[in-house]
């Protein structure tokens, strides 16, 4: 058996069946085994999207996927989609191709390149992956598989393999033949465990973020029967569904009660939440600002750290633990002395008519509800204003997905693609931009028919331009269309582009003023696979909701 026989079979045993990549000479070698092996290979059509997918398809099925890449522009390529899955915890394994060990030597000569395509790939990706090495010998990688495979199925770790053209055909010595099995099996790490004892824990509220979604029905029975209310961040707010005391998503962008209850805690516990800016705002002081101690559960070590430093020592608390077990190990007491008074708050009244783009944008996730629950969002203003319709229309049976921490453009329609090849039964929806549509608008060839792509058209970068009007005197460089712009896009014929990939009659167009709750629901169960739905170009995104 050879070393790339062995990886790969080594790969299929950890449960990674499912594969993304470009073709290449350095790459075809896995790709040959790949097949082989009985695994599944998908041909996307340009590294970045390989990322994507694998990211979509780990938030849907629950399992790492592998991308191929070849040497050089391969890897850089697809550092993107890298970034994203690294930034976002999501498991994965890149594999790349590289020259032969005979040409493998701009190091050795301080030159740029030997080799064909020869590039320094893991000094590019090391700081956005946890494990990057290169396999130098069968040996090398039968010493180490079990702790680099080990950490891909116990702690969600990016892998980036790379492999010399020659060393992936080098013979492994028969003791080292067999496939790995069962290490998802294996114990905690002693880092995991909890680092302080706790068995009751009274609070007032419970903020949950995108860590929490390894919690089964079991926890999320255990924080219900507590009767605290729960806030959720964006990245958890498909477990909104399942949690009966639920107040929301929260968020400088997302008005609602739960940005009202934040305002108010006085006992609050963080579960799996890394409390970024576009969560906090801009001023730390003013989220939470109530709390008399916050009681912080992270499994990172650094993040515990920072969020000491970010909120200050004297009212934090500390647990560095995977959060399963932190509801494990405690029992959640709901603190009886805080008194919210919340109102009749809701995201409606922040947007002024009906025809408010996250408005629009909830008629249309209600709709699809009635037909399927995976939604996958892009970056930029979409982003907001989808997260701000989930908030109009909360609670509801929709998983929404996005890129949460890298917020790429070109993501949504790519992990759909991912999420597709998990889920072939599902139907999904995936929110993109106009702005974004380029970025990958090439894998929409990969789209399946049932599949339904939603367009926002605000004529160019929205978020962008709402940034230069408050900054920028409202110079529109690069962010609008023609004579918005001193220097405008190229505009976008966005039915064209679709059609041109999808076949003629695949597009509807609608402005956002016509939109109704029976075209909303004739789009999702009829033919066509793309929405274009225009609106202002001049509509911004309702931001900061915390009180100063």
């Amino acid at each position: 058996m050879n070393l790339t026989q062995l990886m790969i079979k080594d790969l299929i045993a950890c449960g990674v069946t499912h594969f993304f990549g470009v073709q290449g000479g350095a790459a075809a070698r896995f790709i040959d085994e790949i097949v082989n092996e009985g695994a599944v290979y998908i041909p996307v059509l340009n590294e970045q999207s390989a990322g994507y997918c694998a990211h979509g398809y780990f938030l849907t099925v629950g399992k790492p996927a592998g991308v191929v890449v070849t040497t050089g522009p391969g890897l850089t390529n697809a550092v993107s989609g890298v970034a994203s899955c690294f930034y976002d915890s999501i498991p994965a394994v890149v594999l790349i191709g590289q020259v032969a060990r005979s040409l493998n030597k701009a190091k050795e000569f301080s030159t740029k390149m030997v080799g064909f395509q020869e590039l320094p790939h893991l000094d590019i990706v090391r700081p956005i992956c946890d494990i990057a090495e290169n396999v130098t010998s069968p040996d090398y990688y039968c010493s180490n598989r079990e702790s680099w495979l080990g950490s891909l199925i116990k702690n969600r770790a990016m892998i980036c393999l790379e492999v010399n053209d020659d060393v992936q055909r080098l013979e492994c010595a028969s003791d080292y033949a067999d496939v790995l099995v069962d290490l998802s099996a294996s114990e905690l790490r002693e880092s995991e465990i909890l680092t302080e004892e706790a068995s009751e824990q009274s609070c007032d509220l419970i903020i949950m973020g995108a860590g929490c979604s390894r919690l089964s029905e079991a926890h999320l029975q255990a924080i219900n029967a507590s009767g605290i209310p729960v806030a959720l961040t964006w990245g958890a707010q498909y477990m909104g569904s399942r949690l009966i005391n639920s107040v929301g998503i929260f968020g400088t962008h997302s008005p609602g009660k739960a940005n009202t209850y934040i305002s108010q805690a006085r006992q609050p516990v963080v579960i799996g939440a890394s409390l970024l800016q576009h969560q906090v705002g801009k001023v730390p002081a003013n989220f939470l600002a109530r709390a008399k101690q916050i009681i912080y559960v992270n499994s990172q070590e650094s993040e515990c750290e920072r969020f000491i430093k970010t909120f200050g020592c004297s009212r934090v608390i500390t647990i560095n633990t995977q959060v399963e077990k932190y509801v494990d190990s405690v029992t959640l007491q709901k603190a009886v002395q805080t008194k919210f008074d919340v109102g009749p708050v809701s995201p409606v009244q922040y947007f002024r008519s009906n025809a408010s783009v996250p408005n629009a944008l909830s008629l249309l996730l209600e709709q699809f509800a009635e037909v399927g629950e995976l939604v996958f969002v892009d970056a930029g203003a979409t982003l907001s204003w989808t997260y701000q319709a989930a908030n109009i229309c909360f609670p509801s049976d929709l998983k929404i997905f996005s890129s949460f921490n890298l917020h790429p453009m070109g993501w949504s329609n790519c992990a759909q693609i991912g999420a597709a090849y998990g889920n072939p039964e599902e139907i999904s929806l995936a929110i993109i931009g106009d702005g974004s549509v380029p970025m990958n608008m090439q894998e929409l060839l990969h789209k399946r028919p049932k599949d339904k792509l939603l367009i926002v058209n605000n004529e160019g970068y929205g978020i962008i331009r709402q940034t230069q009007r408050q900054y920028y005197k409202a110079n529109f460089a690069g962010s609008a269309f023609s004579s918005r712009s001193s220097s405008p896009l190229p505009t976008l014929p966005l039915s064209a582009i679709c059609e041109s990939m999808l076949g003629v009659d695949s597009v509807v167009e609608i402005n956002i003023d016509d939109l109704t709750k029976a075209g909303a629901a004739r789009f999702f169960t009829g033919d066509k696979q793309v929405m274009i739905l225009n609106i202002n170009p001049d509509a911004e995104v309702a931001t900061h909701f915390y009180d100063g």
